[in-house]
């Protein structure tokens, strides 16, 4: 066991600092708030998953895991780097381009992966509870809203009751 927790928090730290050196190199541009999107999505995946097996609901899968995360950032930083380094006079945009953009589909398909996990931990808990305490998940209903007719204009009288005089004096007393 303390194995398995090494291996996750140094994986958690490791993606982390990758993330940080992606932002510090497109702190000046608007990838960043694609690596915010990606650091963000990375740790709900991974938050959700340990959150599910706390509660023992074994979750696995899902489009954007650890290893498709790494797969998919190396790759499109050495596809950026390699574009950067080249002899184009547009090297460097469409380097940040690349790298931001692969940055973008991590945190679009990692929050995915996390929205699509939590969903699936809710089912199961729903219907351990509705076995537990013999009751059945309650179908959510949407309505349309009723048509509200305009409200009359309410006087401070009726909002504000009158305050006893015992409770003010004691409110008027030094501390």
């Amino acid at each position: 066991e303390s194995g398995a927790l090494f291996d996750s928090v140094s994986d958690r730290w490791g993606e982390l600092f990758v993330c940080v050196g992606l932002a510090w190199y497109l702190r000046d541009s608007i990838w960043l708030l694609a690596v915010m999107g990606a650091i963000c999505g990375s740790m709900l995946v991974s938050y959700t998953r340990a959150r599910a097996e706390g509660l023992k609901v074994e979750l696995s899968g899902g489009l954007m895991q650890r290893a498709e995360r790494i797969f998919v950032i190396v790759s499109g930083t050495l596809l950026g780097a390699w574009f950067t380094l080249g002899d184009s006079p547009t090297g460097v945009a469409d380097g940040t381009a690349i790298i931001g953009g692969t940055l973008s589909l991590v945190a679009v398909a990692s929050t995915g992966t996390a929205i699509s996990r939590w969903i699936m931990a809710y089912r199961v808990l729903a219907k351990r509870d509705a076995i537990r305490y013999g009751t059945s998940p309650a179908p959510v209903v949407i309505e349309e809203p009723a048509v509200v007719a305009k409200p009359e204009p309410v006087r401070t009288s009726e909002i504000f009751a009158p305050v006893p005089k015992a409770l003010r004096e004691s409110a008027e007393l030094p501390l």
